[in-house]
């Protein structure tokens, strides 16, 4: 996708609206306030009068969106109230998109993560569908970095593409290269030194559509392929459906099932206290 700058214009336009995306934001917010609250209980700090509730408040996490795109995560991370997110990204057109929208982000590659900030600088990483451009040496040693970016007690939020049966023309447009599953990716990670404290696919419920679309997708590119390339799956549906399917999607992540597949794999890593 990088290079691509129609796609990252579509992204820039729906993301805040998508139901894709307003469903993910959901959760990395969601985990993040969970995870706020247990850094608060586990602040030996007093709250008086001399010493303001600000130190303690979640909303002084301090968060970083490695590989950001056009921004959106965040601006819903600001309008939760966590302001001190910034992000960098390795597109020049996501950059810009999200440098207009006031936005704290550089370029930056993430193979080289260790060069972003000190170590110790972050509560929260986060990693949105980017780590297949990463070659598997380059997925360790991005790994150990954010481990070492983040602060004791940290988190890292991880979402990635998932399951081969889900592989369509929207892979093919953005530069999907590789699809994981939780039987390979999670002891990868862990091999790393992080702890997997929740791995879950999703979106299970809407999983039989978007598998029938990307059968069908993979029907007509055998018979033929597009003179004028192919196109992702980031255009909006009509209002009634995106609502619809987000509340589809929020009425799943309330559910408590444990879904068996889904075309994303959500992660959420624990830095252990030895390191």
């Amino acid at each position: 996708m990088i290079g691509n700058r129609q796609e990252y214009d579509i992204m820039a336009a729906v993301e805040s609206q998508h139901w894709w995306y307003t469903t993910l934001h959901s959760q990395v917010i969601q985990t993040i306030e969970r995870h706020s609250q247990k850094a608060i209980q586990l602040s030996t700090q007093p709250i008086t009068n001399s010493s303001p509730r600000a130190k303690t408040s979640p909303f002084n996490l301090k968060i970083l969106d490695a590989g950001c795109g056009t921004g959106g995560l965040l601006v819903a991370l600001k309008s939760a109230g966590f302001i001190h997110a910034e992000g960098f990204d390795l597109s020049t057109d996501a950059v810009e998109h999200a440098k207009s929208r006031g936005l704290a982000v550089k370029l930056g590659d993430l193979a080289q993560l260790a060069d972003v900030a000190a170590p110790q600088s972050y509560d929260v990483i986060v990693n949105n569908d980017t780590l297949y451009h990463l070659s598997i040496y380059q997925r360790t040693v991005f790994f150990k970095s954010c481990l070492n970016l983040l602060k004791p007690n940290g988190i890292m939020i991880l979402n990635v593409p998932a399951l081969n049966a889900f592989k369509g023309n929207h892979d093919f447009a953005v530069g999907i290269t590789e699809r994981f599953s939780k039987s390979t990716l999670v002891p990868f990670i862990q091999s790393t030194g992080f702890e997997v404290a929740r791995s879950q696919y999703w979106p299970f419920v809407l999983s039989p559509i978007i598998w029938a679309t990307r059968v069908t997708q993979k029907f007509q590119r055998n018979v033929s392929k597009p003179t004028d390339g192919y196109r992702s799956d980031l255009g909006l549906p009509h209002p009634t459906i995106n609502k619809i399917l987000q509340a589809l999607c929020a009425c799943e992540g309330t559910s408590g099932i444990k879904p068996p597949w889904g075309s994303s794999l959500f992660l959420v890593l624990t830095k252990p206290n030895h390191f």
